[in-house]
């Protein structure tokens, strides 16, 4: 992130941070997502076969859903665990691996600390998303749950929500989705292009 809203990270926060924390894998299905890729496409970045990639993918989706790892996986002749496996998905896309254990750690200790991580994307502090020019996000001063750069992208999704209504007939049904996809985008956090997609999908 960058300094520019830097009391959002370490000084008093005019809108407080949300009390629950992203679980391991909410965090590292944010970072795939982020980055583009399908679960697919990181087994096959990894795997160099068939039965690797079917193994790495099998595992990453256990490890997405919170459930216990596939003891039987494997990678290259050697077990694959979810140690092993956030490590192989740090050469694929950007994530931050102390991020990952430090939600690890909160499963089993809520009363830790917890990482301050974007609801929209998992970017964190030191893990910031390069928007135009080459800078790094900073967090939202509306919402210091999401970065600047997911703010963007839903501001630039409700634009294209409001023009694609005024091209249509205003139902009542539609206009009720309308506001549901809105109040999503403030209050929770998702990413502005899935939304839009969405929502645009429905009417």
């Amino acid at each position: 992130m960058t300094d520019q809203n830097d009391t959002l990270e370490r000084g008093p926060r005019e809108v407080p941070l949300r009390g629950d924390s992203l679980r391991p894998g909410e965090y590292i299905r944010l970072r795939r997502r982020a980055a583009g890729f399908t679960t697919q496409d990181v087994a096959a970045a990894i795997g160099r076969n068939i039965v690797d990639q079917a193994d790495v993918q099998d595992q990453l989706a256990r490890l997405e859903r919170g459930e216990p790892e596939l003891a039987t996986a494997s990678l290259e002749g050697a077990p694959l665990g979810f140690h092993d496996l956030v490590d192989r998905l740090a050469q694929v896309f950007a994530l931050d691996g102390l991020v990952y254990h430090a939600l690890v750690g909160l499963a089993d200790n809520p009363g830790l600390p917890a990482p301050h991580i974007c609801r929209g994307c998992g970017c964190t502090w030191h893990d910031a998303c390069q928007v135009a020019g080459g800078a790094g996000c900073s967090w939202s001063d509306a919402d210091p749950n999401i970065c600047t750069a997911c703010e963007a992208e839903a501001g630039q999704a409700f634009d294209t929500l409001r023009s694609a209504l005024a091209d249509r007939d205003p139902e009542p049904g539609n206009l009720g989705l309308f506001a549901v996809a809105i109040a999503a985008i403030g209050f929770a956090a998702i990413p502005g292009r899935a939304l839009a997609t969405f929502a645009l999908g429905a009417f």
